[in-house]
């Protein structure tokens, strides 16, 4: 019962920690940092059903996090494709 109850705080806690504190952040950080969030949760429910709760948090941080800067960078790509778009079609006017 001690695992179950350590996968519901550990997701509850990611869930609350993805859900907060976006207001003031740049589109990188709030992609990064929900990135982790989510990896950190899925991690440590992993974990804990492997047996190591921690190191599933771990590296599912981790992998968020690479996972919310490639959104990021995916993002900013097709914006500035549709600017750059954008733009080439006010000139030919």
């Amino acid at each position: 019962m001690g695992t179950m109850r350590h996968i519901l705080l550990i997701g509850t806690f990611a869930s609350a920690l993805a859900a907060s504190g976006c207001a003031g952040m740049s589109d990188t950080e709030q992609r990064a940092g929900t990135g982790a969030a989510i990896g950190a949760g899925g991690g440590a429910v992993i974990g804990a059903l492997s047996g190591n709760t921690l190191a599933g948090a771990a590296i599912g941080a981790g992998a968020g996090l690479v996972g919310g800067l490639v959104v990021d960078k995916t993002k900013k790509d097709q914006e500035k494709s549709y600017q750059d778009g954008y733009e080439a079609g006010q000139q030919s006017q």
